[in-house]
């Protein structure tokens, strides 16, 4: 039976990916660096540490690699640091250790982000932006290494970009919009273009499971989305169903989304404010792309943001 390592089993993605994998008929073990007492289906290791153990390694056949730093604002030496540590340097350092203790193939778990944005276009994996953040830039200079790693050895790459990613127990600016949204006082946005891909977390684990199982998909990137793009306005009103609380029915143009991100900029100086201009940027930037390449294929997808938002069992306090 093939035998898979899975670099995270906490976060988002990781305690999603632990849930499921019974449902996959391989056999999985996850690295957790806060490994308090044995489980067969552990072994303890922090990414970060200077050195691995090469007995962490024996006997796998696949490496998915999806532990790193999410995509938040990089405003300090020190942040910009951990980031690289976490998302570049961890990662070649772990891909050559696989190559070194005979791993067949690495599934790396990307982002979108590593090829940027331009505007009006839905992006395909060969299109690229000379606009990328340091976050996306990290990303796409380990994309590269891992290719030129797969080149001189007998490991295969296969490379996962992600969209925006939602599902049981998601994080960031989607958690903080439903926790707004639950109390009543998220404002109606305006409608807006189609500005967003996403994809639900189910089917990104089941990309990450087709990439390491399909030779087809050796050395090559791949976006995943759902298939959909969506509007600021239809992220809103998905995220709104079965939340009953009186909401304010005033429509709000994207104007006063900026001067409400503005100001939780400043404030957040003095205390934690929930929506700054960072976070504005992130859901009016527009960032959509084509997972066509992966879909032909014959991966497929089986969730949309609605079907989501009609069973929401989120913790949202």
């Amino acid at each position: 039976m093939t035998k898979i390592l899975v670099t995270s089993s906490t976060g988002f993605i990781g305690s999603n990916f632990f849930s499921l994998h019974k449902k996959y008929n391989y056999d999985f073990v996850f690295l957790n660096r806060n490994l308090l007492k044995e489980n067969k289906k552990y072994i303890k290791l922090d990414l970060a540490d200077e050195y691995y153990d090469d007995k962490i390694f024996k006997n796998i056949d696949v490496v998915i690699h999806i532990a790193g730093q999410a995509h938040t604002a990089l405003n300090s030496k020190k942040l910009k640091f951990q980031c690289k540590k976490i998302n570049y340097d961890a990662t070649i350092k772990l891909a050559k250790y696989s190559e070194k203790n005979g791993v067949k193939k690495f599934v790396f778990l990307s982002s979108v982000k590593a090829a940027g944005n331009i505007k009006g276009k839905r992006l395909k994996e060969d299109d690229y932006s000379s606009k990328i953040d340091l976050y996306g830039k990290f990303k796409r200079d380990a994309e590269k290494k891992l290719i030129e790693i797969s080149s001189n050895s007998n490991m295969n790459i296969s490379i996962i970009r992600s969209s925006l990613v939602y599902g049981p127990e998601m994080k960031g600016n989607l958690k903080k919009m439903l926790q707004l949204i639950s109390t009543g006082f998220f404002p109606i946005p305006q409608e807006t273009i189609k500005s967003q891909s996403m994809i639900h977390v189910s089917d990104l684990i089941d990309s990450l499971i087709f990439a390491a199982i399909n030779e087809s998909t050796n050395n090559q990137i791949y976006n995943v989305t759902d298939g959909t793009d969506y509007s600021f306005r239809e992220i809103y009103e998905n995220l709104s169903v079965g939340h009953t609380k009186n909401k304010i029915k005033i429509v709000f143009p994207r104007i006063i989304f900026l001067l409400l991100a503005m100001l939780g900029s400043l404030m957040n100086l003095i205390i934690k404010f929930p929506f700054t201009v960072a976070d504005y940027r992130k859901l009016f930037t527009v960032s959509t792309f084509s997972s066509q390449k992966i879909r032909n294929l014959g991966f497929i997808t089986k969730f949309k943001l609605n079907h989501f938002s009609l069973n929401q069992h989120q913790d949202i306090n």
